[in-house]
């Protein structure tokens, strides 16, 4: 099931035209972010098989939502954002990860960037790229220190879609109490 919400921002992030899904086989919310394409209207079209989503943009495009492998001509983005984490039974305990790896499917070019709670809102540091379609290691990769963290994937797709099934934190040292 899907909701058109209009403009919403959340933690300093805006999405326009925004539609929100929320799959309960997989419990997972999915942000559709049509800022681009200028939506001015929306409908339901029933072809006789089966109920498609028809959007309809300010420059007079027209095209069935979730169909294709691009967004009128330009390549399809994507962006997964983690909840915060803190990684350990106490918040106060400062951290930090040294290595990961990010498990794909046809995302090679897709990069991996975290957020820290002393990071500015909608600020994101850099680990690395994705460049292989399947298993990515960073094994040297390391994030600042943090008590509580989240981690964001995002890029551009024209082809295959891509699968996502996860990221391996490989070690994560635990430097002791926050210190004021």
């Amino acid at each position: 099931m899907k909701w058109s919400v209009g403009s919403v921002t959340v933690e300093g992030v805006t999405y326009a035209n925004c539609q929100m899904r929320y799959s309960i086989s997989t419990q997972v919310w999915t942000i559709y972010d049509y800022s681009c394409a200028g939506i001015t209207s929306l409908i339901s079209f029933d072809n006789g098989t089966t109920i498609e989503q028809v959007a309809g943009t300010s420059t007079g495009l027209v095209g069935k939502l979730d169909s294709g492998k691009k967004d009128f001509t330009s390549p399809i983005y994507y962006e997964i954002i983690d909840r915060w984490r803190s990684f350990t039974e106490m918040y106060s305990q400062s951290k930090n990860i040294s290595g990961m790896m990010v498990m794909t499917e046809n995302a090679a070019g897709m990069e991996l960037q975290y957020q820290t709670e002393k990071t500015p809102v909608n600020v994101w540091k850099d680990v690395d790229i994705v460049r292989d379609k399947f298993d990515a290691l960073f094994p040297n990769a390391s994030t600042d220190d943090f008590n509580n963290i989240r981690l964001r994937l995002h890029g551009n797709t024209t082809g295959t879609p891509i699968i996502f099934h996860g990221i391996e934190l490989l070690s994560i040292q635990v430097k002791g109490l926050e210190q004021n």
